[in-house]
């Protein structure tokens, strides 16, 4: 089927050419055709039949290639987003919790300084207190009392 017109033309060649241009159709047709049906299976197929195995044009080969890449690349381009889109959500869940942390950490910092200053402003007020109760009572309070 392939290169038929040739093999037509070789088989009316007288025997020494003929057996020359055998030896070159089949080194076109072996750099033109691919085995691709042999190496998928397709060869016990066409012996069953009583038929050459089908051979494929190496740019129909490249073609089916070229079309599997690209659905490989097309497929990894859509997992690397996928990847960058959850590295993103990843990396706004720590600036989140860096940023909870710091506001924490503010709110317990205030807190403990208002304790602070409430505690001391108390312990003051106690201090005076009973040094106004120990002068109106005429003792001299020691620096232990206080």
């Amino acid at each position: 089927a392939e290169c038929g017109l040739t093999r037509d033309i070789v088989e009316t060649m007288p025997m020494p050419a003929r057996g020359i241009c055998e030896g070159l159709v089949k080194f076109v047709e072996g750099s033109i055709y691919s085995d691709e049906a042999a190496l998928l299976g397709a060869v016990p197929v066409a012996d069953a039949l009583n038929q050459p195995a089908p051979r494929t044009p190496f740019f129909v080969v490249v073609q089916r290639q070229q079309a599997a890449l690209m659905r490989i690349e097309q497929r990894f381009n859509m997992l690397q987003e996928k990847v960058n889109v959850q590295n993103d959500k990843r990396c706004q869940t720590v600036d989140i919790l860096k940023y909870f942390q710091v506001q924490e950490r503010w709110s317990v910092q205030h807190w403990l300084f208002t304790f602070w200053t409430l505690t001391f402003r108390q312990r003051k007020a106690r201090l005076r207190k009973m040094t106004k109760l120990a002068l109106s009572h005429g003792e001299k309070p020691s620096a232990l009392d206080l």
